[in-house]
């Protein structure tokens, strides 16, 4: 008798999330997937060229890595989210609109695959 061993299943992934702010009020909470860099949630407080959109009060999800996953950012749960489920790496989408000025907001990375796979910690961020 001869015993073969398949090996185990692919393990899921675990995704893990850092976080780092902007002295001009931008904010990023970077997603990795068994710790490679595979997305990010952004805000943009004001209006500016260098990264992003260009645009000020706007989030943004940046999704980098070919996994299966996609990567959504909220602002205070659903009040505004931007998402790159259901489009092919690399993929950013951005949601934005005038905010009240210095308007405390709650940012948050999810990972998502047909549902809410994993989330960050919620960030507050101003407008």
């Amino acid at each position: 008798m001869t015993l073969t061993n398949a090996g185990p299943a692919s393990a899921a992934p675990t995704f893990t999330f850092s976080y780092q702010s902007f002295s001009n009020g931008d904010y990023t909470i970077n997603v990795y997937n068994n710790g490679v860099l595979a997305g990010s949630a952004d805000w943009y407080a004001d209006p500016h060229g260098v990264y992003g959109p260009g645009t000020g009060d706007t989030v943004g999800a940046w999704d980098g890595l070919a996994d299966g996953y996609g990567i959504a950012a909220h602002l205070n749960g659903d009040y505004r989210i931007a998402t790159t489920a259901g489009h092919a790496s690399p993929y950013t989408d951005y949601a934005s609109g005038d905010i009240l000025e210095d308007t405390p907001l709650t940012l948050r990375a999810y990972v998502v695959k047909g549902g809410d796979v994993a989330y960050s910690l919620g960030k507050i961020v101003y407008s």
